[in-house]
């Protein structure tokens, strides 16, 4: 049984990941009445030790259920970019279901279509609750090209909730106590709550949602069933 879903995000920079990872706890602290059932953190390239460090102090100052994460060679927030400095930003919730998952040890392509794709439904905690499937994946070892239709259609008749994330080059992805640096780590986060996938880059959308319905490559040739230019 979950509580009302709260939210509280934060990001800091310091001279030391101790301090760093600090202020961002305090942070959410200050902002979420009860535990969170996910962090969702993003840090700058860090070493193992340090990524340790903040990864332990998280767990012991908010007592996540689940944390998921990954390294990034900068971070992107209002206040400006960090590249060169130890920086941390954090997305908390509470009051949500969270299951999380790896794919590694499913990706066989060879299995028969259906009995691979039940058991991934089973993996990824796909179910008529689910309300989005957050993914990280790092490049290495992972066909992941062939690895989206059949996490679309693990996902069940009827359940049209979004699948979105993130595939970063040569990235420490963050599972819990996990570090991994290859495959595909993820959470499905289900609950009394509407989760809407928007765009990326911070920008905002502008008229109706239109449908890609032909495509080459990377080039659009058709929304909505007409020539994308005329779309």
């Amino acid at each position: 049984m979950t509580s009302d879903l709260q939210a509280a995000s934060a990001w800091s920079t310091g001279s030391s990941i101790a301090e760093t990872t600090a202020r961002v706890v305090s942070a959410i602290q200050s902002r979420l009445a009860t535990p969170p059932s996910l962090v969702f953190l993003v840090a700058t390239e860090l070493s193992q030790i340090d990524l340790r460090e903040a990864i332990d102090l998280i767990r012991d100052e908010l007592s996540p259920q689940t944390i998921l994460g990954t390294t990034s060679p900068s971070l992107l927030a209002s206040e400006g970019t960090l590249t060169d400095t130890p920086g941390i930003g954090v997305l908390a919730l509470s009051g949500v279901h969270v299951h999380p998952f790896t794919l590694e040890t499913v990706d066989h392509p060879n299995e028969t279509f259906p009995a691979s794709i039940d058991r991934l439904a089973d993996v990824i905690g796909s179910n008529d609750e689910a309300r989005a499937t957050l993914l990280l994946a790092n490049q290495k070892g992972l066909a992941i090209q062939a690895m989206l239709p059949r996490l679309n259609a693990a996902r069940g008749l009827g359940r049209h909730y979004p699948i979105l994330g993130s595939v970063i080059d040569d990235a420490t992805l963050i599972l819990d106590d996990q570090f991994k640096h290859q495959g595909l780590i993820g959470v499905t986060l289900s609950g009394d709550f509407r989760f809407d996938a928007i765009t990326s880059q911070g920008t905002t959308p502008v008229g109706n949602d239109l449908v890609i319905t032909r495509a080459k490559s990377n080039l659009i040739q058709g929304l909505a069933g007409k020539p994308a230019i005329e779309a």
